[in-house]
């Protein structure tokens, strides 16, 4: 079989052709493999105030929640939250617009958890449902430890979401241990 150069030139721009499609396929899907979907969360509204020491403390405060959740669709990756927390204005978690980030980690099934944060910020923990529903902050006032739960309208409310969170993160509970545990340490003092 005997080729003519232009069948050669159109077999060999083909060729090349195919190569460019594949290249750039294999990049995206690369670029894809590493590149998560991200959605933002954004809540404003109120929270309820529980103090750690004085348990019979509840205040309603106002709060706003802004975050961009990332999901890995090939599973390659954890997915994560980060972004940060006002609370009456403040951030709790530093000046940064994403003062937290933490993963949604397979094995809690239903909540992921920061327990520790740089210590020149109020907030020292940030635990979120994986369906973005509930949120419970560990805050510093003051020398004196809250929790911020989101959204809670009344104390019993607030009571039941603490309870849920405790016994589903085991992040949690530790932290919830610990704080106790200074708590403590600070009134035999």
């Amino acid at each position: 079989m005997h080729w003519s150069k232009k069948n050669k030139g159109i077999v060999i721009f083909l060729i090349v052709i195919v190569a460019v499609v594949l290249l750039c396929l294999g990049d995206y899907g690369l670029r894809y493999y590493d590149t998560p979907k991200e959605e933002t969360y954004d809540y404003v509204g109120s929270g309820m105030l529980v103090g750690l020491a004085n348990p019979q403390f509840y205040q309603q405060v106002p709060v706003e929640i802004h975050a961009k959740k990332a999901h890995f669709i090939w599973k390659n990756q954890e997915d994560y939250i980060q972004g940060n927390v006002w609370l009456d204005g403040e951030k709790i978690f530093g000046d940064e617009e994403m003062g937290f980030t933490t993963l949604f980690v397979k094995a809690e099934p239903s909540y992921s958890c920061i327990t520790t944060t740089d210590g020149d910020t109020s907030g020292n923990m940030f635990l979120i449902s994986k369906d973005l529903k509930n949120v419970l902050c560990g805050v510093r006032i003051e020398e004196e430890e809250f929790l911020l739960v989101v959204p809670a309208e009344d104390k019993a409310t607030a009571d039941g979401m603490i309870d849920n969170a405790a016994k589903q993160s085991q992040a949690f509970s530790w932290w919830l241990l610990e704080v106790y545990k200074d708590i403590i340490k600070d009134t035999v003092k």
